[in-house]
């Protein structure tokens, strides 16, 4: 085990410390740039297939016999409320 005193290693001057930090900071936001990117891409084409399996669903469902559609609202809370009085 080395006990010896710690080596720092020489960085350079404060300029070049500072070019060095904007280099990387250049870097970290054109990958993060490319991660949104990624990322938006992603969540359009998961929101397609998400459109395309609901439609498959409810095409599923009323072959089976019911209905899922927006027009037909159903009044079971009306005969609920009623029955209740």
């Amino acid at each position: 085990m080395k006990t010896g005193p710690v080596e720092f290693r020489k960085i350079g001057s404060t300029n070049e410390v500072k070019k060095m930090i904007k280099k990387e900071l250049k870097e970290l936001i054109k990958a993060m740039k490319m991660l949104i990117e990624a990322k938006t891409i992603n969540l359009e084409i998961e929101t397609k297939i998400d459109k395309i399996r609901l439609k498959d669903f409810i095409k599923h469902v009323e072959k089976q016999g019911l209905n899922m559609s927006d027009d037909d609202h159903s009044s079971w809370p009306d005969d609920f409320e009623e029955d209740w009085e």
